[in-house]
């Protein structure tokens, strides 16, 4: 879920004060926020779906309320309904899974949501945010790569560190228990930039840098 306010850094303070109340309304969902962005968690057996889809819609309208007294808007269209589990529990639900409804629009499940940059998928697997991650740090080596004999090695690192290695890095905690397909992905793509970064051919062993 998304406000139709995006606070600069200087502003997040002042703006996280002003919505601090908003985790207090809910009263079946647990709340998690980050500045404008704010998660609305519910657990719930496979058996009680439709039970636990009411009391989310009903803890919405509270939220609207306050929104609304507190010269808020929600943005439908950045607001998500995401169902996670493991693939068997997964499989025990209604193929069409039941919608929420946020300022009279219906808010479909997906299969994939973004939070702070990680693509939280409803299976737990990571593969679209490590796919996702691969492509985009392979695309910036191979443009690294074109240039790599104008640059010292010094300034190669930097760029390395700077384009691929923090996107490799980032929220590792949260997705490090993928799979291991999905773990050699990242091992090619950090491979291939210490082949750009050392000057080592394709099938040199990195291990011997």
């Amino acid at each position: 879920m998304e406000y139709r306010k995006d606070p600069s850094s200087a502003q997040a303070v002042l703006f996280t004060l002003y919505i601090n109340d908003l985790f207090r309304v809910p009263k079946h969902c647990k709340p998690l926020g980050y500045v404008n962005h704010t998660k609305f968690f519910l657990g719930f057996p496979s058996n009680r779906l439709y039970d636990v889809v009411s009391a989310l819609n009903e803890d919405l309208k509270k939220i609207l309320s306050w929104f609304c007294r507190n010269s808020l808007l929600i943005n439908p269209d950045k607001t998500k309904l995401l169902y996670m589990s493991v693939p068997q529990l997964m499989r025990t639900l209604p193929a069409a899974l039941p919608s929420a409804t946020v300022l009279g629009s219906e808010i479909k499940p997906v299969t994939v949501s973004k939070n702070l940059f990680v693509a939280i998928d409803c299976y737990l697997n990571f593969n679209e945010h490590i796919n996702k991650t691969a492509s985009d740090c392979i695309f910036k080596v191979t443009r690294v790569k074109r240039i790599k004999h104008l640059l010292e090695q010094s300034t190669l690192m930097y760029l390395i560190n700077a384009f691929v290695f923090c996107k490799l890095f980032y929220c590792s905690t949260v997705w490090s228990n993928t799979s291991t397909e999905n773990i050699r992905k990242l091992q090619l793509v950090q491979n291939y930039a210490c082949r750009i970064v050392t000057g080592l051919k394709k099938y040199d062993h990195i291990s011997g840098a």
